[in-house]
């Protein structure tokens, strides 16, 4: 039985287990520093413990919160800042978990409010999890017109913020307002089916990334890579998913894949936060 008090826990688990899982195309692992020079996998240490203690604050603001969602996001919000700008000073200024710091923020809050609300239970349901996600939509909707629609090339801006106005990519943002999509509607019904096969976490966990980054509109990929690489990446990954190797193979494939991606200096940074989401959910349902 899961203790609704440990959830915001299972968030920095989460972010551990993703960090572990290699080789990863393209992201940092256990292995290499993938197309990233500036950080490695102790940057990611000692990102994820500094934001831990911000996931039980999200949680429990959505546990107090009582006014209107829309309230809620722009509480979730400043203190999502908060956490950002501690993870920089921690990690000296590089960018390890800005994307899955906003969706954690907006997930943890969702879960904290229908708790206090009496509206799911634990483990969760699949029911139960489209629920937090309709909460999250509810969110934050019409975020992507408010954050991105007067953004100009003299601003200031973020990776995604770039590729929204150079290719109309949405990043983190669009896929919270749609409500996760890849997440929801591919990656989990993809884990659930296959949870309970005798499959080794690491690569379970592993054919969901590919999986991901075959379909999803990944900003990190856009800004380095351009479409052509968003393209050119997701059709590498669907030939390997859809090949269906067997282990051995599998795993000989993705390591060619990630010197590929590694020679190209592609990162699917977004895939490996849909990857971190999947196995909180996974310990929310009771499927790990």
């Amino acid at each position: 039985m899961i203790n609704v008090k440990k959830i915001p826990s299972y968030a920095e688990q989460s972010l551990l287990y993703e960090l572990a899982i290699s080789p990863k195309p393209g992201l940092v692992d256990r292995f290499n520093t993938g197309s990233h020079e500036d950080m490695n996998f102790f940057t990611f240490l000692d990102s994820t413990i500094e934001l831990e203690p911000y996931f039980s604050k999200y949680f429990q603001a959505g546990i107090n919160h009582e006014g209107e969602l829309k309230d809620l996001f722009l509480i979730l919000r400043e203190m999502g800042k908060l956490a950002e700008l501690a993870m920089l000073n921690e990690t000296r200024n590089v960018n390890t978990h800005k994307g899955i710091n906003f969706s954690f923020a907006l997930i943890l809050g969702s879960l904290g409010y229908l708790v206090s609300k009496n509206e799911i239970v634990f483990p969760l349901s699949e029911r139960d999890t489209q629920k937090v996600f309709f909460t999250v939509k509810k969110m934050v909707r019409g975020i992507t017109d408010t954050d991105l629609e007067n953004k100009n090339h003299n601003d200031v801006l973020s990776n995604g913020e770039k590729a929204y106005l150079v290719n109309g990519t949405t990043g983190v943002r669009g896929e919270a307002e749609r409500g996760y999509p890849v997440l929801t509607k591919i990656v989990l019904p993809f884990l659930r089916s296959n949870a309970k096969k005798d499959v080794p976490k690491e690569e379970l966990y592993l054919r969901a990334l590919i999986l991901s980054m075959s379909h999803l509109e990944d900003s990190n990929l856009v800004h380095r890579g351009g479409v052509d690489g968003l393209k050119y990446t997701q059709l590498s990954a669907k030939k390997i998913h859809d090949s269906n190797f067997v282990s051995s193979q599998f795993f000989e494939q993705v390591k060619d894949f990630d010197n590929d991606l590694i020679q190209k200096n592609f990162s699917p940074g977004g895939s490996a936060d849909i990857l971190a989401l999947a196995i909180f959910f996974c310990f929310l349902e009771e499927l790990t």
